[in-house]
């Protein structure tokens, strides 16, 4: 009887281990940002931020993501992992599908040289990527560099600056507050050229 008694208490445990139901989402072992999509600044709509749209449809509101230092950008075509956020249930946005947690996350847009040729110029309003990046970005000025035996362009705005190659290539973005490792690397540099202004933040 002693013996059976134990023996009962020990499967009680046993069950009581492996039928806890464990909500939270965990990132998938072996994420290689398999799922592509594009960003969308959703600001306008009450309670929203970004948005992702996936290939299939999806409207996805990241509520966690694994990389702190990445930033969405409206536009963006990315590539990522995510799981479904089961703590979130619903959020004021309400434009979305899914609620979800960013497990894996990298730019395609960003990822990819706007070209082979390095471009060298005072005049960044001719040149097709660095104008495209002064509508993205609506930076107050870009300065350039020489950078590893070619060029760096650093677009100044806010809140958050960026630099790029001189193939069109995003080196490293300096966010607020302004102590980062990609404003330690500009500065490293030494003084910058001026080569545009604008008015910046007037949007």
């Amino acid at each position: 009887m002693r013996h059976f008694l134990v023996f009962s208490i020990l499967i009680s445990m046993f069950f009581a281990v492996f039928s806890c139901d464990t909500t939270k989402p965990t990132a998938p072992t072996g994420t290689e940002c398999n799922t592509k999509g594009v960003v969308k600044d959703m600001t306008g709509l009450d309670g929203c931020t970004f948005l992702i749209y996936t290939e299939d449809g999806k409207k996805l509101l990241p509520v966690e993501i694994s990389d702190s230092r990445f930033k969405l950008v409206d536009g963006d075509n990315i590539a990522f992992d995510y799981v479904q956020n089961k703590e979130v249930q619903f959020g004021i946005c309400q434009a979305e599908d899914m609620m979800v947690n960013i497990t894996c996350i990298r730019s395609l847009t960003n990822t990819t040289p706007k070209s082979d040729k390095c471009v060298d110029t005072k005049s960044p309003l001719t040149v097709g990527w660095l104008s495209k990046l002064i509508d993205k970005h609506n930076p107050h000025r870009i300065l350039k560099y020489p950078y590893n035996n070619d060029l760096l362009y650093l677009i100044e705005a806010k809140p958050n600056s960026f630099a790029y190659d001189c193939r069109g290539k995003m080196v490293c973005e300096i966010t607020e507050p302004k102590d980062d490792l990609c404003l330690a690397q500009v500065k490293s540099l030494g003084k910058g050229a001026v080569i545009w202004s604008g008015e910046g933040i007037s949007d």
